[in-house]
């Protein structure tokens, strides 16, 4: 089925534009790391948001939910202001998967049984769902096209789907008897990583090049369980990923690939859950955590040390956690959304 171009009404924020354009256009100069707000239209209702692309410094797009809204809410910059979008109800508000990967295409996958959509740069579209299946990942990278990761745990079936000729399409790959894709990550079209849940005692995950799958094995961690929380392919020869050991916090590592195996970093023991990674764009990586008390606390490694930063203080002390990251491809700006006091907001590093 095909809607109707969306209705919208536009907010262009003199002071959000000043406040994003400029670390957009150049990188930072103070030598201190500092997290600032980013500004976003004031909402009719409390709103949350929880889904994050960014595919240059004037394709950012934030999806979430307002109260009262029957459709998404969607926010996208495009270098001067934020535009306030809602999707079509028939999409669903909560529970959306999102990917972009420029101005006229973006994808949406729901969870749980419902439906999927495509942006063409006029309309959404909504796309038929391949078998009955909820979403479980879905990515895409400036100029690729999404690949997606299913579930069924009815079935224990995770198939494995790219995005072709405006349908979802199943691929094969060399996976071991009984294991489960659960993550995909893609960084190229030459680049593209999926995290295996695997039983074996040689954990692995697969790597696309363009023209094959390689498997990329990792040293198990002590207590046998294996679950990539998230990876950040960065190239050729180089990638990030978080590793937990089990279903409490505990027995974590930092994990680096530089074109062999993976590297396990240990990571600080009162590190909670899984964090969100970013490229710090000197050989490092950034890890946005859930352990923030009154303002986001961000971890940075790089060169063999640990060092942290916060973000702006958000008037009270509740729990703040990183529910999203991403790098602006073009620039060294690193955005993040920040959940705290049942209210969300973005974070940009100046």
């Amino acid at each position: 089925m095909t809607t109707g171009p969306i209705s919208r009404r536009t907010a262009l924020l003199t002071g959000a534009a000043a406040a994003l354009s400029l670390p957009l256009a150049r990188p930072a100069a103070a030598a201190v790391p500092m997290w600032r707000n980013v500004p976003l239209p004031e909402p009719a209702a409390p709103q949350t948001l929880g889904q994050l692309a960014a595919t240059g410094p004037r394709d950012i797009w934030l999806l979430g939910a307002e109260t009262g809204l029957e459709g998404a809410l969607l926010l996208r910059w495009r270098g001067h202001g934020w535009t306030r979008s809602v999707l079509p109800a028939t999409f669903g508000v909560g529970g959306n998967l999102f990917a972009a990967s420029g101005p006229r295409s973006a994808w949406t996958l729901r969870t749980d049984w419902g439906s999927a959509s495509h942006w063409d740069g006029t309309r959404w579209n909504e796309v038929e769902r391949p078998l009955q299946r909820g979403g479980e990942s879905l990515s895409a990278a400036p100029g690729t096209t999404a690949w997606a990761v299913m579930e069924n745990y009815r079935e224990q079936d995770y198939p494995v789907l790219r995005f072709e000729k405006g349908a979802w399409a199943r691929q094969t790959l060399p996976l071991d008897r009984l294991d489960e894709p659960k993550l995909v990550s893609v960084g190229s079209s030459r680049d593209i990583w999926v995290a295996v849940k695997t039983f074996s005692s040689r954990p692995y995950t697969l790597r696309w090049d363009g023209r094959n799958w390689t498997k990329i094995p990792n040293t198990p961690p002590t207590d046998g369980a294996h679950e990539i929380t998230e990876i950040l392919p960065l190239g050729p020869r180089r990638a990030w990923a978080y590793r937990r050991g089990g279903a409490v916090p505990n027995h974590q590592t930092l994990l680096r690939w530089s074109g062999g195996e993976w590297e396990n970093i240990p990571v600080p023991e009162w590190l909670d859950y899984e964090p969100h990674l970013a490229s710090d764009g000197r050989g490092g990586v950034w890890l946005g955590t859930s352990n923030g008390v009154g303002r986001s606390k961000y971890l940075r490694y790089n060169a063999g040390e640990w060092t942290s930063a916060e973000g702006p203080v958000r008037g009270s002390e509740d729990r703040v956690f990183v529910s999203n990251m991403r790098n602006v491809p073009g620039t060294t700006t690193i955005l993040s959304v920040v959940q705290a006091g049942g209210e969300s907001f973005v974070e940009r590093l100046r």
